[in-house]
């Protein structure tokens, strides 16, 4: 098994952790009933990108082990390495997809046009663009999944406490 659908994997990955991580900004000014309910909300976001990350490469990895050429399977790094890069590309393409989504890209994103009030959505618009630009600059620097998240969790409270 040769793997060599990694930069789609990537891609995909990506695509799906950029429409999660419109959800997390929108609810950060979308109303809900307490503020308890928005950080639950924003936890099981949050917690639904780690696992979808982990989960992935769970199994890439099992069937890697099952499957990959044995010149591939036991190299000493060699699925930490892949996992980095993937991780690495799976970002980037999330930071993308979820510009695009931002600067007005073709179709309906309903996270962003459900809010109504203008502030809102100018304030989630911003908020997932500054996130854009530190993932975009960033992605090789993220050890892991978790510190990505934590980055990203700590911009949203940094911004959330400036307007």
């Amino acid at each position: 098994m040769e793997y060599a659908f990694f930069g789609p994997a990537a891609y995909d990955l990506g695509y799906q952790e950029s429409h999660l991580l419109s959800q997390m900004t929108c609810a950060a000014f979308r109303p809900f009933p307490s503020e308890e309910e928005r950080w639950k909300f924003i936890s099981y976001t949050v917690a639904t990108m780690q696992h979808l990350f982990a989960e992935y490469c769970r199994v890439f990895f099992e069937c890697w082990d099952a499957d990959a050429k044995p010149i591939y399977q036991g190299v000493p790094g060699m699925q930490e390495y892949v996992q980095k890069q993937l991780l690495q590309n799976m970002i980037g393409y999330c930071s993308s997809s979820n510009l695009f989504r931002c600067a007005g890209g073709h179709g309906n994103y309903p996270e962003y046009d459900d809010l109504t009030d203008a502030d809102a959505k100018r304030n989630a618009t911003i908020l997932s663009i500054l996130m854009d630009h530190r993932m975009m600059l960033r992605r090789e620097e993220y050890k892991d999944v978790q510190e990505w998240i934590d980055d990203l969790l700590n911009l949203l409270k940094e911004f959330i406490a400036k307007v």
